[in-house]
């Protein structure tokens, strides 16, 4: 759960009571010492990754995939192997270029490129595609034209006149 604002309000319906988003995660941790742990595990996960760094990523890393490790939690160990697995890439993803972390997250989540791709018929020109998503995604930065060094025509044989049949 993605908590914006864990001083708001919910109803729950069933016993058709009001509490915080706070109260009810600290409600629903008091079920089990595992669960808490799990959950204080995923959010120090989020936080490593909304505060890291690039300097001091791989040491907040591997104190993290330790944490994981000795945690005891088995639904951990696939998401810890996977850590492991990703470990480079997880920490260049704290790389900045111009202020900003690099990231494909904009061509993951973007639906607009789905939609293209959906409408667009089958594009014969892969350059034409490009640069309608390119145009989907940066709508601020402008596109560099280009000059196609050839036509869209299909080449083959010319098509015959069309003859209406009569009954």
């Amino acid at each position: 759960m993605n908590i914006k604002d864990p001083g708001q309000t919910i109803e729950i319906r069933k016993t058709h009571q009001t509490m915080t988003i706070a109260l009810l995660i600290e409600t629903m941790l008091k079920v089990s010492d595992e669960l808490k742990l799990a959950y204080y595990l995923k959010e120090s996960y989020r936080e490593f990754n909304l505060t890291a760094t690039y300097e001091n990523a791989e040491e907040r890393y591997d104190d993290l995939c330790e944490t994981f490790r000795t945690c005891g939690i088995k639904e951990y160990s696939k998401f810890r192997f996977l850590l492991l697995e990703w470990k480079t890439e997880i920490i260049n993803s704290f790389f900045k270029l111009n202020g900003y972390r690099i990231s494909n997250g904009n061509l993951r989540k973007n639906s607009d490129i789905k939609t293209i791709i959906k409408v667009s018929n089958g594009y014969t020109n892969f350059e034409r595609l490009r640069t309608r998503m390119m145009f989907s995604i940066n709508k601020t930065e402008p596109i560099q034209g280009y000059r196609k060094p050839t036509t869209n025509k299909n080449i083959g044989k010319k098509r015959k006149p069309y003859i209406k049949k009569e009954n």
